[in-house]
């Protein structure tokens, strides 16, 4: 290994040196070694990589470089031919860079050749042991190419006022409570520390660059959340709204509101609605599931009657139960009581396992649903053949409720169990009678489970049936307390001769269908697309019923609500809600009497109706049916006028205000989603006018309310 002897480019005086200091050698460029032989600079890195890379930098600006791999071969290479400048990696195999810059320092031909050490400057510690070895400067990794010239610059600058400026002088360092003694030359410590200045603003640039990438990637990744919240909003209304007019209509058919049918039509309208109940079941546990995965999905706690919720449970699934003869058992443990938790996400996971077990138990078995409270202790699985039990997660709570449902059914192969609780997966369908299935529902029922900070398990074995637990915290709550006076929505309003009811919905089927449904139970239906047009209805004809659709365009269901209340002569109109959201509740915050999801069966529709108008007086009791929708305006006047209702349709916003201004009917039914004036505007056009202020209203909507929008109903609807 050769060296070229050491020449310095340029000859400084003191003050230029230290101008050069200040200035971070900027100034002094390759040009300056052009009238002498090239500066030897000797590099000890044991990286390939950066020792191509640093030997290119230098030798681009005219420097002669030679490069070892160890301190050995480093300091045998100094020996040999004296170099104007080390660079040496700190760490390194065999001699690292302090003990190189030591051996440099101590050797009296080498002495004077300053060392720079390569470094990433993680502990203070650091730069003690630069001071003790004597090297001159530090080069932060990773470098820049620009930084790095400015610092070769600068020692090999200063490296020729060092002979004659050597003053040695002790510093005592402390550094976490500990006592370093330095013992170096005045110089080569103002430049050391003067380099460790400089790495630490180059640190704190670099931190900086990051932080914010850091919020230019935050505020991408909430514009993608949004994106992702609408998506699954417009999703949900999507794909509902076109279900509720398959199930809607065929319910009407199958039920003989149109007419009686003959066995061959009643089987293929039957086959209809089971098919199209299949599929809302499929995508509604779908979006859900997508809701939780996706964090959007949250807990609406309440006081839940824990018995009478796993009752109401039981009772859903008895009629496929009694379709084949299975015996349904139930086996509650004592004080139960009132817990807190979500009341419709703890009836998706109860039905959830009574529908599972139900479908594969065959004829003639038995399904049992238990409950019981127990401690942390006790959340693990009964002896068993076989079991799966999911790790609970990491909380405080002490007591929690048992849940769990067990069947005599075909039972559950062990290799199956470890993957049972995941999306999509199913075990043998041909076990299922026949019944589809989606894969989703146990997948359900365990992030459910988890969300209320709780765990699920299974216990299985082939032939002998399988037993499905869930584990929630149990949160004792207050039950609620009974108002002391009548509810408004309880009492029904006087109807006229024929009840009024404007539906406001811009989907022509799902219009169609509520009008139909109201017309048969005896409303006058008149319709409107749009929020406006229901506005514009309900003054004028003063419907006694509106049922009203959240999402509609222009004007939407929320505003409508807002004007309709602030109407002295709607205000008290009642509102039907329809709505294919899954935040059902906040349809009520804007002063709706019932809300509906879409898809809805006839009975819910007459449910909801219940207590708003009088359906029989001396006349039937109007319902305004507003939506743009016409085949949904006839769907809900055929069921309602097949019970007796007079329907009025609006198929727009504007058009279901003037007909309920007009002509009050007893209850509106409203679609949110309109153009123009959409269902928030009729409802708030109902409510800003004495005629049809006091008008209920039912709002009908297929797509989900966001936060944003449910933040907007609570601040701006008193």
């Amino acid at each position: 290994m050769c060296c070229r002897p050491t020449r310095s480019p340029m000859r400084w005086s003191r003050w230029s040196t230290q101008a050069m200091a200040y200035r971070g050698a900027e100034i002094m460029t390759a040009s300056t070694q052009s009238s002498a032989s090239p500066v030897e600079i000797l590099i000890a890195e044991d990286s390939p990589t950066q020792a191509q890379r640093l030997q290119h930098i230098l030798e681009e600006q005219g420097y002669h470089v030679t490069v070892t791999t160890n301190g050995h071969q480093a300091l045998e290479a100094a020996r040999q031919c004296k170099p104007a400048l080390v660079i040496s990696d700190v760490i390194m195999p065999e001699m690292d860079g302090y003990e190189l810059s030591r051996r440099v320092k101590e050797d009296p031909e080498l002495g004077n050749i300053p060392v720079i050490l390569v470094t990433t400057l993680s502990d203070p510690l650091d730069v003690v042991r630069g001071l003790k070895c004597h090297a001159d400067n530090f080069i932060l990794k990773p470098y820049d190419e620009r930084s790095l010239l400015n610092r070769v610059r600068f020692v090999l600058a200063n490296s020729e006022m060092r002979p004659s400026e050597r003053t040695g002088m002790g510093v005592e360092i402390t550094i976490d409570g500990q006592k370093h003694l330095i013992m170096a030359e005045r110089v080569q410590i103002l430049t050391l520390l003067l380099s460790t200045y400089e790495a630490a603003i180059q640190r704190n640039r670099e931190l900086e660059r990051g932080r914010e990438e850091l919020r230019s990637l935050n505020a991408q990744l909430q514009r993608a959340n949004s994106m992702k919240s609408d998506f699954l909003a417009n999703m949900s209304h999507e794909l509902r709204t076109p279900l509720n007019a398959i199930i809607g209509f065929s319910e009407i058919l199958k039920d003989g509101l149109l007419g009686k049918l003959d066995p061959k039509q009643r089987d293929f309208i039957a086959h209809i609605f089971d098919a199209g109940t299949h599929l809302l079941s499929l995508i509604n546990d779908i979006l859900d599931l997508s809701k939780v995965e996706a964090g959007m999905l949250q807990l609406d706690p309440g006081a839940v009657d824990v018995a009478a919720l796993l009752t109401a449970s039981m009772l859903v699934v008895r009629g496929k139960a009694f379709a084949h003869r299975i015996r349904l058992d139930a086996q509650f443990g004592p004080a139960l009581g009132t817990m807190l938790a979500d009341e419709r996400k703890l009836k998706q996971i109860v039905y959830n396992l009574l529908s599972n077990a139900v479908k594969f138990t065959p004829d003639g078995g038995a399904v049992t649903l238990r409950a019981r409270r127990c401690g942390r202790a006790d959340v693990a699985l009964d002896e068993a053949p076989a079991g799966r039990l999911v790790a609970l997660p990491p909380g405080e709570d002490r007591e929690f409720l048992a849940i769990t449902v067990e069947d005599t059914g075909v039972g559950i192969a062990e290799e199956h169990l470890p993957k049972l609780f995941e999306a999509f997966v199913q075990v043998d369908s041909s076990l299922a009678r026949g019944e589809a299935g989606t894969g989703l529902g146990l997948a359900l029922v365990r992030r459910l489970a988890e969300l209320h900070g709780g765990t699920v398990g299974v216990a299985s074995r082939p032939g002998a049936g399988s037993r499905f637990s869930v584990w929630l915290p149990y949160r004792e709550a207050a039950p609620a307390v009974p108002s002391s006076g009548p509810a408004p929505a309880s009492t029904p309003l006087s109807a006229p001769a024929v009840p009024l009811a404007l539906v406001i919905e811009d989907d022509d089927r799902i219009a169609e269908l509520i009008t139909a449904q109201l017309r048969a139970e005896g409303f006058e239906v008149m319709r409107a697309a749009t929020a406006e047009e229901g506005l514009v209805r309900a003054a004028k004809r003063k419907p006694q019923l509106i049922t009203l659709d959240v999402f509609l365009p222009a004007m939407d269901g929320w505003e409508f609500m807002r004007r309709l209340k602030a109407d002295p002569m709607l205000a008290d109109t009642p509102v039907v809600i329809i709505t294919a959201s899954n935040e059902l509740d906040h349809g009520v915050a804007l002063g709706a009497r019932r809300v509906l999801q879409k898809p809805f069966a006839r009975e819910d529709l007459m449910a909801a109706l219940a207590g708003l108008v009088d359906s029989r007086p001396e006349g039937a009791a109007r319902v305004l049916v507003v939506d743009d929708n016409v085949q949904a305006v006839e769907l809900l006047a055929t069921a309602l006028e097949a019970e007796g209702y007079r329907v009025m349709r609006a198929y727009g916003g504007a058009e279901a205000i003037e007909m309920a201004r007009r002509a009050p009917p007893n209850l509106v039914i409203l679609d949110l989603m309109m153009p123009q004036v959409g269902g928030f505007e009729v409802a708030r056009a109902l409510r800003e006018s004495e005629h049809t202020a006091r008008i209920p209203i039912l709002v009908l909507t297929a797509k989900d309310v966001t936060a944003e929008e449910r933040a907007r109903l609570n601040s701006d609807v008193s």
